[in-house]
């Protein structure tokens, strides 16, 4: 939608038009539907805080692909409203024309995006297992073994599947990040720092990004890309205190 805005003002701003006039007329029409109608539309409004409350209290970034989770109830909002809309007696001759349009973008949509759905079967969005398996080879907790290697996430951190990571948050005491280091020194074990968005980590962490990205002190390993350039992972590993 910000694509077709910047490059199409004059359609973008139709369609945002459209979908705002129809989202506007489901929350009417399910308001006016019943009490369990009106229970159901708090649960779809009520999303949006909640999503910011969590990550406040979580202290997490609110990255914008987390609105993914509203955007389902939005669209079927956004369908009973178009509905609702084609019951109105003006439009009673021309109900059957409605299901012309969205017949002919659905097989205009099957058709052009063939291959990117291939890459999607194909290849992961974000490659967070991959960039795992670069830092270490156990990653099951229960291993006697899995503590060979430490790891460290502040940014896009992959503690789903690396879950001996140390997560450092922006609330943490200063110096964590170098305690950290230095433990990895004294404990003589490799230290990797596995991150994905290198400009935000810069300006939410730039103590420890000048750090992380000193070649005296770390060294980047390998980049793995994503099917963003916010979704690339980039693994860094710990030079040590002597740079080696």
């Amino acid at each position: 939608l910000c694509h077709t805005l910047a490059q199409q003002p004059v359609l973008g701003g139709v369609l945002l038009t459209l979908a705002a006039v129809a989202l506007i007329a489901g929350v009417i029409r399910l308001y006016a539907t019943s009490i369990q109608g009106r229970i159901l539309l708090c649960y779809f409004l009520l999303q949006w805080p909640l999503l910011i409350g969590l990550s406040i209290l979580d202290q997490n970034l609110l990255y914008h692909w987390y609105s993914l989770s509203v955007l389902v109830p939005a669209l079927m909002l956004i369908a009973l409203g178009i509905e609702w809309l084609a019951r109105h007696p003006a439009l009673k001759g021309v109900r059957a024309t409605w299901l012309i349009g969205p017949a002919v973008y659905l097989g205009v949509f099957v058709a052009s995006t063939s291959q990117q759905r291939q890459s999607l079967r194909n290849h992961s969005i974000e490659p967070l297992r991959e960039s795992v398996l670069v830092t270490r080879q156990v990653v099951n907790p229960s291993h006697p073994d899995v503590d060979r290697v430490m790891t460290i996430g502040f940014i896009q951190a992959t503690r789903a599947y690396d879950s001996t990571m140390y997560f450092i948050r922006k609330s943490d005491p200063p110096g964590r990040f170098q305690e950290l280091l230095a433990k990895s020194v004294t404990d003589e074990k490799p230290l990797y720092v596995n991150l994905a968005m290198v400009k935000l980590a810069r300006r939410e962490f730039p103590e420890i990004m000048s750090i992380v990205l000193d070649p005296a002190q770390f060294t980047l390993v390998e980049t793995i890309p994503g099917m963003a350039s916010n979704t690339t992972r980039h693994i860094y590993r710990y030079l040590g205190e002597g740079g080696e």
